[in-house]
């Protein structure tokens, strides 16, 4: 048997993409967003589960995802600084001071419990909270 090539590979990704659901605007069950948006301007910050978000180059300080629970949806996030690890539970539009700054939190995903880390687990996104 020869295998060749598709002859318009970018087609066929993208019929598989739609076949698959991929690029699709519906949130899914899954997905838990705040229904206040962040400011086009925000800083955000996307953690996934099983991988730290370092923030600074020394890895001394991370942010990390502990666990995500779907009922209610809230996220048990680790704030890691000078070998202690603070654990916020957090849920929608909650927020947790890192570094000075105040985030709030706009997006959890549950994900795949079992997924490689960083490969298809939970997700939570953070944004830069507006000075009040």
């Amino acid at each position: 048997m020869i295998a060749t090539r598709p002859r318009h590979p970018v087609a066929a990704a993208a019929a598989l993409a739609l076949l698959f659901g991929a690029g699709c605007s519906d949130d899914g069950p899954d997905r838990v967003t705040s229904e206040t948006a962040a400011p086009e301007s925000a800083d955000t910050i996307t953690l996934r589960q099983g991988v730290p978000h370092w923030l600074d180059d020394a890895r001394e300080r991370s942010l990390a995802i502990m666990s995500i629970s779907t009922d209610p949806v809230r996220a048990d996030i680790g704030y890691l600084v000078d070998g202690e690890n603070d654990v916020h539970t957090l849920g929608i539009d909650d927020t947790i001071d890192v570094e000075g700054k105040t985030w709030r939190v706009v997006e959890i995903t549950p994900g795949d419990a079992e997924a490689a880390p960083g490969d298809g687990g939970g997700s939570v996104e953070l944004a830069e909270a507006e000075a009040g």
